[in-house]
């Protein structure tokens, strides 16, 4: 029980991590509620995982990329625009300079690091 009860606190705390950077960025509601969650990656790979079903000996090679690939074509022929897709350029963005800030949080904090003398 107490490791069930871990395992659902580690995913709380990965999830919460997550919204709230979603919020920090600031993009619209509509947006943010779809990148919330995977369901969209999920169907894609079950449409992998339904195209490649009968596939019985892997052969050596590139053999599973081929069949990965027919299935992602596959796959998104079901693709159909995301709500909220006009914000994501302003998302883009965001990410984009968040990025930068934590190159240049990187860049100082090594900075200090390389001047400051041991004790």
């Amino acid at each position: 029980m107490r490791e069930c009860l871990s395992s659902a606190a580690r995913s709380l705390e990965e999830a919460l991590e997550e919204t709230l950077t979603v919020h920090r960025l600031g993009i619209g509601a509509v947006l943010r509620r779809k990148l919330a969650t995977s369901n969209p990656i999920e169907s894609c790979l079950s449409t992998v995982q339904w195209v490649a079903r009968n596939v019985k000996r892997w052969r050596e090679g590139n053999q599973p990329l081929r069949w990965t690939a027919t299935g992602l074509l596959e796959a998104e022929k079901k693709f159909r625009r995301i709500k909220g897709y006009q914000d994501i350029l302003v998302l883009k963005e965001r990410l984009n300079l968040s990025r930068i800030q934590q190159k240049e949080v990187r860049t100082s904090s090594t900075t200090l690091q390389a001047t400051s003398f041991p004790v």
